[in-house]
């Protein structure tokens, strides 16, 4: 917080604040709980790290485009069933899978001497692949993706 410099009863200014921690702002818009700059910078550090089945913004791709990322729960998945949707998607960056049974973790893509399993964009949705029955599995799909005309 800047303090107010006095001389002989006279104002003659601020003194500005020397750590982050000591600039405020206003945080109504941002969604963001912290009111000082430092708390802010913190936050935004550790929110690129929460996996949420919310879409969050975690990232600038190289053209501008915000990278989006949002995390699916998958149960039981089968042979060409839309295992998530996104909405206005324009390209997908990357995915990030993984399923267990009865403590077997296999991640997707995943390739074995009679079987496979992948996972396929076919506009919006992404479609679980594979030849083999994967009744009982259960996990995650996080997806990082753009979306149409969306720069900062």
């Amino acid at each position: 917080m800047a303090r107010k410099v006095m001389v002989n009863g006279l104002d003659i200014g601020y003194i500005p604040p020397s750590a982050a921690a000591d600039v405020t702002y206003d945080n109504t818009t941002s969604g963001i709980r912290s009111t000082n700059v430092q708390g802010a910078i913190s936050e935004l550090a550790f929110a690129q790290n929460i996996y949420s089945t919310t879409e969050r913004v975690v990232g600038k791709w190289v053209d501008g485009s915000l990278i989006y990322r949002k995390s699916f729960p998958i149960t039981s998945p089968q042979n060409n069933t839309v295992i998530a949707t996104i909405a206005d998607i324009s390209e997908v960056i990357k995915y990030e899978a993984f399923f267990s049974y009865e403590g077997t973790t296999l991640t997707i893509p995943s390739f074995g001497n009679n079987y496979f399993a992948e996972i396929i964009r076919y506009g919006d949705d992404m479609t679980f692949s594979t030849n083999d029955d994967w009744t009982g599995f259960s996990g995650y799909l996080t997806v990082y993706y753009l979306k149409e005309e969306d720069t900062l």
